[in-house]
């Protein structure tokens, strides 16, 4: 049994009950908030945490009369005044933690609101009211509540007088509560810091560091396997006392900063090929990561100079919460662009023993800047009209390919050159010219020379005649008019 007197701190005696174990790896147990403050706050100190369902949770043992210029009225717990079985306020309460408790210690400063010649928060802690006066004598034992102060008498318990005059006290008898093992609930004075986890990682891998409490003891996660997402978390805390027998666990929450993580690349984007001119956004990006996700350029609006280099490719993660975007090159070849002809330029004409270099091109238009040149200048083509190969040479080779096409080539037929007259025959009177014989004629290509007219027939005497030569190339040559010779013609 412990005793406690009604002057000053009489009712020390420590009421509360044996709180239920605690396992903090349990995660089917069901957890209640508390909170033990004063009104008005911090005549003593505010506390929070969490217990068990079913936990009891004692408050403070609050001093009788003065405290800090203020005067200890009443407990209530969420909202309803605590007293005992004579009305009188009960110093210290435990909170049942069937629910979320709270409970508030009502203070108040010295005064005599009603004038009844008593302090307000004397009538508060003893009736629960201000209804009673210096006069009243609420337990109808002949003795009014100024006489019970002058006493040092309690009001709510009745004193006898003997037959005597003599007057039993029993107002100053000792009040008897059962006493009951209690295990302390400490007071967190210093929450501690958690270090920062990675998406992925579990809350045992965050160290919380500093922290303090009114025992020794340590804190720890409630979930240390749980695996919070990215950002940051108000995660469950249990302090540990050293001395778990006299001490209850304790849980409160602390913040716990998870960082995004980075994704891996499984499978890169395979290497991309285009041409000169075309952006990236051409080139499709395909790739597979350790996370869904996706995978797009950088810049995909870029073009690329001709040759290989790396182009960066951004890997997207569906869940941007927890992911991080994750940067990595692709090989890119860029070719040579081959420029589009859009007009064909004109070929002049040549003479057949000339080579293509001869003819000048004129006009044509390309995609983009340049010259058109035969693609073999020495060739010599055959007299008329062909299709000969003109290649289109760039003005920036870098970039952009040659590309050949055709253009028509016309070619003349060159005339032969004669370099000797033939000698001509004499014939008879009225003999045709055919019946001569031309020889000895030389000219710049093989052939034969043949009278113009060969079936006349010429006077006698010596006649200027007309003789042509005939190339036996009779397509890339023309027939050559040698002029006339002399003929003699006998009777």
């Amino acid at each position: 049994m412990s005793i406690a007197k009604k002057t000053g701190h009489w009712l020390r005696g420590t009421l509360a009950a044996v709180l239920l174990a605690f396992a903090p790896h349990a995660h089917s147990q069901q957890y209640f908030e508390y909170k033990i403050e004063s009104n008005p706050q911090e005549i003593i100190p505010t506390s929070t945490g969490y217990v068990p369902a079913g936990t009891p949770a004692p408050t403070p043992n609050i001093s009788y009369g003065q405290t800090d210029n203020y005067y200890f009225e009443y407990w209530t717990i969420n909202g309803v005044p605590q007293r005992g079985v004579l009305g009188e306020a009960l110093t210290l309460v435990t909170l049942p933690m069937t629910n979320a408790e709270v409970a508030v210690a009502q203070f108040a400063p010295a005064g005599d609101s009603t004038a009844s010649g008593l302090q307000d928060w004397y009538q508060w802690f003893w009736f629960g009211t201000t209804s009673n006066n210096a006069g009243s004598d609420p337990t109808g034992d002949g003795f009014t509540i100024a006489d019970d102060i002058a006493r040092d008498y309690s009001p709510v318990i009745a004193n006898v007088t003997t037959s005597g005059g003599a007057i039993l006290r029993l107002s100053d008898l000792v009040t008897v509560v059962p006493t009951v093992i209690v295990k302390v609930l400490p007071f967190i004075t210093a929450l501690p810091s958690a270090s920062p986890i990675t998406y992925g990682q579990q809350l045992g891998d965050s160290i919380l560091s500093g922290g303090g409490a009114s025992v020794p003891g340590v804190f720890a996660f409630a979930s240390p396997t749980n695996a919070p997402s990215a950002g940051t978390n108000i995660e469950s805390i249990i302090f540990i006392p050293s001395d778990t027998n006299d001490y209850t666990f304790v849980i409160t929450n602390v913040t716990v900063a998870v960082l995004p993580a980075t994704p891996t690349i499984i499978t890169p984007p395979t290497p991309c090929l285009l041409t000169y001119g075309q952006p990236l956004s051409f080139c499709s990006c395909v790739g597979v990561a350790s996370v869904p996700g996706s995978f797009a350029w950088a810049s995909p609006s870029n073009i690329p100079p001709v040759g290989s280099s790396y182009q960066t490719v951004i890997f997207t993660p569906s869940d941007m919460n927890d992911y991080l975007l994750l940067y990595t090159n692709v090989a890119v070849t860029i070719g040579q662009e081959l420029p589009v002809i859009v007009t064909l330029p004109v070929a002049s004409a040549i003479t057949y023993g000339q080579s293509l270099s001869n003819a000048v091109l004129s006009g044509g238009a390309a995609s983009a800047p340049g010259i058109f040149a035969f693609t073999f200048p020495g060739f010599t083509p055959s007299a008329g009209t062909s299709n000969q190969s003109v290649t289109f040479a760039p003005a920036d080779t870098t970039n952009f390919a040659s590309v050949s096409t055709n253009v028509l080539v016309t070619v003349y037929r060159a005339p032969p050159k004669i370099i000797s007259a033939p000698v001509v025959s004499p014939i008879t009177f009225g003999q045709a010219l055919s019946n001569s014989v031309l020889n000895a004629g030389i000219a710049s290509v093989p052939g034969i020379f043949a009278f113009t007219t060969p079936s006349a027939s010429p006077v006698a005497g010596s006649n200027i005649e007309s003789v042509i030569f005939l190339p036996t190339d009779a397509v890339d040559f023309t027939t050559a008019i040698f002029g006339s010779v002399a003929q003699f013609v006998g009777f």
